[in-house]
């Protein structure tokens, strides 16, 4: 089954995210306006079942959205900014 974890909108800090390092079975996930930026990503590079993740509003770069595509092969990243 698939594991989905939204935080939409929510004070969401690129520190916060570490704790995904541990927690990879995830295959969507939302981050959408939290404010996270590049630094928060890279937390995001060991999830390689992630199929779908959102950073619309978000401070993360196309350059870091191009390298977090390299790392996670099958991830789709939606981010209109």
């Amino acid at each position: 089954h698939r594991v989905s974890v939204s935080f939409l909108g929510r004070p969401v800090s690129d520190d916060a995210l570490v704790i995904f390092e541990d927690f990879v079975l995830v295959d969507d996930l939302d981050l959408a306006d939290t404010g996270i930026s590049n630094a928060g990503l890279h937390h995001l590079r060991k999830l390689k079942r992630l199929r779908r993740l959102y950073l619309d509003g978000t401070r993360v770069t196309d350059e870091a959205i191009e390298q977090f595509k390299k790392a996670v092969l099958d991830c789709y990243v939606w981010n209109d900014k």
